[in-house]
């Protein structure tokens, strides 16, 4: 993880971390990170993949996100904060018409079942316009990672992607600590992991 280069002030051991190549970015802490340490690292890291990229980050790193109210998900059960407290929830917004979410989406569940025990949510969002074609694609599939709309979740604009697929990463204190748009390799998932 690189941060040279970033606008934010960032805490003195994650310099420390970072700036030896033989140590490790997981490296434990005496302590945990807070969520205003790991908001603020997130925001850092985003700036400098922004720098070296041109591509702006997306909004949503480095805030904080809690599930505002309970929505139906397509197997008629209830998701709320409670089922994503304390759990590294990896939010993924889809559309049945996507083909990089046909790519993607095989590799997301096969992720969530390895890990789920571990302590790895998974929220599904589909974008369709119609709720049909989402319900269809995943059942067709065999899916069954927890998937409603995005329009019944409410997670708000700074949330909302900006181009399909869009997997954002929430860390157990529930900070969003990284976008990823596009395609996503399978050992990219194994990555966030980091994270629990």
């Amino acid at each position: 993880m690189l941060l040279a280069g970033a606008s934010l002030s960032i805490p003195a051991w994650v310099g420390a971390q970072t700036a030896t190549p033989k140590k490790s970015a997981t490296a434990k802490r005496s302590k945990p990170m807070t969520a205003a340490e790991e908001a603020e690292v997130a925001r850092a890291v985003a700036d400098n993949i922004a720098d070296r990229t041109g591509d702006p980050p997306h909004p949503a790193i480095g805030t904080s996100l809690k599930i505002p109210n309970k929505f139906k998900l397509f197997d008629g059960q209830d998701f709320s904060e409670s089922q994503a407290s304390g759990k590294l929830l990896l939010i993924y917004y889809w559309a049945s018409w996507c083909p990089v979410c046909k790519v993607v989406s095989p590799r997301l569940h096969d992720f969530w079942q390895k890990n789920r025990s571990k302590g790895v949510e998974v929220l599904t969002l589909s974008t369709d316009i119609e709720v049909q074609p989402a319900f269809a694609y995943i059942q067709q599939r065999g899916y069954k990672f927890p998937t409603s709309m995005a329009a019944a979740a409410k997670l708000g604009e700074v949330m909302a992607p900006r181009s399909l697929p869009t997997l954002m990463v929430r860390s157990k204190r529930g900070v969003i600590v990284s976008v990823d748009e596009g395609e996503i390799d399978a050992d990219e998932f194994k990555d966030f992991l980091v994270h629990l």
